[in-house]
């Protein structure tokens, strides 16, 4: 079963910062691949992020949080993996 897909309001300003094409591939990537099972295909972080997985998409980070009674997915943030855990 796949989870539901949901983008946190400030995720519109991380994609515009990105070249069209990797934002379009993110997206797919997100809707078709991580929908799958997002705690498996992601990596828990710790520290300050507890609570919270990261996807791997090249040098991009995609932070999100699983509801997994709900079985939804929250992304958070899209960026490089530089300042991906920055705010």
């Amino acid at each position: 079963m796949a989870f539901k897909v949901r983008w946190h309001e400030g995720i519109s300003d991380d994609l515009q910062k990105l070249d069209k094409e990797t934002a379009r591939k993110i997206i797919e990537r997100v809707n078709t691949h991580l929908i799958v099972d997002p705690v498996k295909l992601g990596k828990a972080l710790t520290g300050q992020f507890q609570g919270l997985y990261r996807y791997q998409y090249g040098a991009y980070r995609v932070v999100y949080a699983v509801d997994l009674a709900e079985e939804k997915i929250l992304i958070l943030k899209v960026r490089h993996r530089k300042n991906a855990y920055q705010d």
